[in-house]
């Protein structure tokens, strides 16, 4: 339900050019889907030595604060801009750096650069012909 939500929110910040960031200093992970799906054909392809243990998924280049988000993807969206409200407390309470250390030495690595998925999506926002986002 969060990632569906954080969709909207996507979708409603392109689409009003405006980010609003309540604690922006909080930090979390981010990994493309594409970079997911190749970790799950890693799992089924090396179970046996994956098993029986807990991993993390991200792109260990990604562990990065709400606001360095924000201002990557002004970077490529200038039209972006980012309102910080100090008043208002996150109700998401999740702030930490993920170590992906453990998948990385058994062979699987994230690829897909936050800026180049940061690219895909504003380019797939920008090109709704059908407009099937402004329909939300």
């Amino acid at each position: 339900m969060n990632n569906l939500h954080n969709y909207w929110a996507a979708l409603h910040s392109c689409k009003k050019k405006k980010l609003t960031l309540f604690e922006p200093h909080f930090r979390r992970n981010f990994i493309h889907v594409r970079d997911v799906v190749n970790a799950i054909i890693f799992t089924m392809k090396n179970f046996n030595k994956l098993k029986n243990d807990v991993y993390n998924l991200g792109l260990s280049s990604a562990n990065i604060s709400k606001i360095m988000l924000a201002r990557s993807i002004q970077k490529q969206y200038k039209k972006l801009k980012i309102k910080i409200v100090k008043n208002r407390k996150d109700p998401d309470k999740r702030d930490y750096f993920v170590s992906n250390r453990k998948i990385e030495n058994k062979g699987f690595k994230a690829t897909i650069s936050l800026d180049k998925g940061i690219s895909e999506l504003i380019q797939i926002f920008s090109n709704d012909k059908n407009k099937v986002i402004n329909n939300y």
